[in-house]
């Protein structure tokens, strides 16, 4: 039965961390402005609970803390658009 070798598994665990580097830098660079509209600001919010959805599927190591993100931008979003 073949194994996967210990550097081959530590390239892997290297390429997810670089993706969830790059997924999250990406999205700090798109937050908007405060002055922006709630429906921006929400939608914002949606697209960072979609990337942590994201990381918590290809990051074991990450999942609980990325599940609990996604929670926590999804609720900011719904606040957002109640006028809170």
């Amino acid at each position: 039965m073949p194994t996967v070798s210990e550097p081959a598994r530590a390239s892997a665990r290297d390429d997810v961390e670089m993706s969830t580097v790059r997924r999250i830098t990406a999205l700090l660079r798109e937050i908007p402005p405060l002055i922006a509209s709630p429906e921006v600001r929400a939608a914002w919010f949606e697209r960072k609970a979609d990337v942590f959805d994201e990381i918590a599927t290809r990051d074991v190591h990450r999942a609980e803390e990325a599940h609990q993100l996604a929670r926590d931008a999804r609720l900011r979003a719904e606040q957002i658009r109640r006028g809170r």
